[in-house]
């Protein structure tokens, strides 16, 4: 995707809105599902290991930082790399697209996972992580002299929407702690939508505006018919915000 900013007469006075710090950490967290330590760890750092993200600023993130939040759990949980290698890898990713303002979120990340079973015992080989962004070749980050292919490659961006018109990415966060690959795609974060707060897909609908409704004891068929949305589109807000408030 070739990078493409905003235009100056928006909103947004040409900044482009992906870039502009919106989100607490607290808040970052909960969009993602992710333990708020655990985020702060990874953008601040601490005293025996340094950063791996590229925070807006000391006390918010930004639209990329979350999608860069989001990869690195994926690469931590998913496929099990380790902090330190992540540093090293982002390290390679920055001097291999130098004009990327943040390559963990902009480039197309994808890795080849080496896992495999032997008997009941799963075995976990190193990952091997790939990039490529626009119209470069697939690069193996990793430097090892492993093969990739793409029909093997999982893709770290599979729930990460990004239009060639606006260069604006929105993200889907999954509904419930289950990362599967096909969960539903029903909420979404945009960074031009109600200020890149959870929204149902499609619209401006708050999930804290559907989840409080709910919670003030609107069913949800009441809830779906003053929205105009569907009952299962409803279901899953609250599903979401409910994971949300647990984890807060």
């Amino acid at each position: 995707m070739k990078e493409q900013t905003t235009t100056s007469s928006d909103i947004y006075g040409g900044r482009d809105p992906r870039a502009i710090p919106v989100y607490t950490y607290r808040e970052a967290a909960r969009c993602l599902n992710i333990p708020p330590s655990t985020l702060k760890a990874w953008a601040a750092g601490q005293s025996n290991f340094a950063a791996v993200l590229t925070p807006a600023n000391a006390e918010q993130l930004s639209f990329f930082n979350l999608v860069e939040a989001w990869v690195v759990y994926d690469l931590r949980h998913r496929f099990h790399f380790s902090l330190q290698s992540l540093r090293r890898l982002f390290d390679q990713l920055r001097r291999t697209f130098p004009g990327l303002s943040h390559p963990i979120a902009q480039a197309d990340l994808s890795v080849l996972d080496a896992s495999g079973e032997r008997g009941h015992v799963r075995k976990v080989a190193r990952a091997k992580l790939f990039a490529r962004h626009g119209q470069s070749s697939l690069l193996n980050l990793s430097k090892g002299d492993q093969t990739a292919l793409e029909t093997v490659l999982h893709d770290l961006l599979e729930r990460v929407e990004k239009s060639p018109a606006s260069g604006i990415a929105r993200l889907h966060p999954f509904i419930t702690r289950e990362r599967a690959s096909q969960a539903p795609k029903t909420i979404v974060v945009d960074p031009t939508v109600a200020f890149g707060k959870p929204v149902i897909d499609g619209t401006g609908i708050p999930t804290t505006a559907v989840f409080q409704l709910f919670n003030a004891g609107n069913s949800i068929a009441e809830i779906a018919e003053e929205y105009d949305r569907t009952p299962n589109e409803i279901e899953d807000a609250i599903r979401y915000e409910s994971v949300r408030s647990k984890a807060a």
